[in-house]
């Protein structure tokens, strides 16, 4: 099988009757490699139960064929084998604006696995799913944890950064003749649009000239 399997209190039986083996009979159990399992390092009586010695680990990075040989007191042996299955990790992408104006959202698009959740759910849509919308008051840091088709989990961060929005300044109400021109000021962004812009000399800086026929 695949997946992520966990067991307390395991025991492993074994048919020995089919290899001829009767309660008494002393035999050694040699693992070549075995996966997370407790493996006795000595010779151990059938139908005791056995006495445990010592444990081996194994952790492959690829898919890996194991071997276990037990061997009895006529030095007879029998072989048996099992395929350990590693899948790669999910990777998981994250795309979408993540720096936003106070009072804006965020759409956030995630690919890679097949099932998400979020965490925190702070200013978010939905905890779970593909695509969120992400609406936070404050920059927040959000945990994404993605499972694949084989059970196999991996987690990704993405930030959203939460701006304050500009406080624009066009300077105080001033007065001018008929005709004439007057330069404007405005502060407090870093571009800009005046309007209207039918009596300014370009409504798009900070500074226009403004030729007013009427007050405005």
């Amino acid at each position: 099988g695949i997946g992520n399997i966990s067991f307390t209190g395991l025991q492993l039986r074994w048919n020995y009757g089919v290899d001829g083996l009767v309660d008494g009979d002393s035999v050694e159990v040699c693992a070549y490699a075995m996966e997370m399992v407790y493996v006795p390092q000595a010779a151990f009586v059938i139908g005791s139960g056995g006495t445990e010695g010592s444990a081996f680990y194994s952790y492959p990075t690829t898919t890996t064929t194991y071997s276990v040989v037990g061997t009895n007191i006529n030095g007879c042996t029998n072989l048996t084998t099992f395929q350990l299955v590693v899948n790669s990790l999910p990777s998981i992408s994250v795309s979408g604006n993540t720096s936003i104006c106070t009072g804006s959202s965020a759409s956030l698009s995630l690919s890679g696995a097949n099932t998400y959740s979020w965490s925190p759910s702070t200013g978010l849509s939905s905890v779970t799913g593909n695509s969120v919308t992400a609406n936070p008051t404050s920059t927040n840091t959000y945990t994404i944890t993605g499972t694949d088709i084989n059970s196999c989990i991996s987690t990704a961060t993405v930030t959203v950064a939460v701006v304050s929005a500009p406080v624009p300044n066009a300077g105080p109400n001033i007065s001018v003749c008929g005709g004439s021109g007057i330069m404007l000021s405005a502060s407090g962004g870093i571009s800009y649009n005046w309007s209207p812009a039918a009596s300014l000399s370009n409504a798009s800086i900070a500074n226009p000239i403004a030729i007013p026929s009427t007050t405005t």
